[in-house]
């Protein structure tokens, strides 16, 4: 029996306990548009407590500590975020996997499917760590508009973070997404007709009308 979306996004919910309410949001519409397109995949992760990175942190480092208890053990490296360096630890990033279509197995082949999921997130501004250099982490997605750990842990959020704030005269990937979610030509330049569009949406949704594209203008786009 095929697995419902409903459930998938059940699964979902639970385990983005603690990631910050939009993130959420946009986890769960991942879910649910890549089941419109017959993938099954659902969120495995999200917040972690420093204790939680500790233990990641330790599986393939036998002699590490922290906090004077012993994480380390043996096997494969996982990560190499120590506790507070994660983005997870902040509520900004989530993981994902495939399912089988009864839903009782996780899937991690990294095949078409699973690209398609994120691209779907990339879609909404997440970066995918599938795209990282240094260190593939396929299951991994983040929201951090470019903040690093050691920004989010003086408190800041990638929704406060001034460049995240589009207006006339903006330019680049952001504008894109923007102009693919009120599906206008996409050539990165916020210009006199994403304006006009923007206000016109903003109107719509009962939002101030400003033109100006902040994280309530934004979130109302994947709704």
């Amino acid at each position: 029996m095929k697995i419902t979306r409903e459930e998938l996004l059940r699964r979902s919910t639970r385990n983005m306990q603690g990631v910050e309410n939009r993130i959420a949001e946009w986890g769960q519409r991942i879910i649910s548009q890549v089941y419109d397109e017959g993938i099954f995949a659902q969120v495995t992760g999200g917040y972690r407590s420093h204790e939680q990175q500790a233990y990641l942190y330790g599986q393939g480092r036998p002699g590490y500590q922290f906090n004077g208890t012993k994480y380390g053990r043996r096997g494969k490296v996982v990560t190499n975020a120590k506790p507070g360096q994660s983005i997870h630890n902040y509520g900004f990033a989530i993981d994902f996997c495939l399912v089988t279509d009864n839903g009782q197995q996780a899937v991690w082949k990294v095949n078409e499917d699973w690209r398609r999921v994120a691209s779907v997130a990339k879609g909404l501004g997440f970066t995918w760590g599938g795209n990282w250099n240094s260190f593939q982490d396929y299951p991994h997605l983040e929201w951090t508009h470019g903040m690093s750990w050691e920004e989010l842990k003086t408190g800041k959020s990638p929704f406060d973070y001034p460049g995240f704030l589009l207006r006339r005269g903006s330019r680049g990937k952001r504008v894109k997404q923007v102009q693919v979610a009120v599906q206008i030509r996409t050539d990165g330049i916020f210009g006199p007709k994403t304006e006009e569009v923007i206000r016109h949406f903003q109107r719509k949704h009962c939002l101030q009308v400003d033109g100006i594209v902040g994280p309530e203008t934004w979130v109302n786009f994947y709704r």
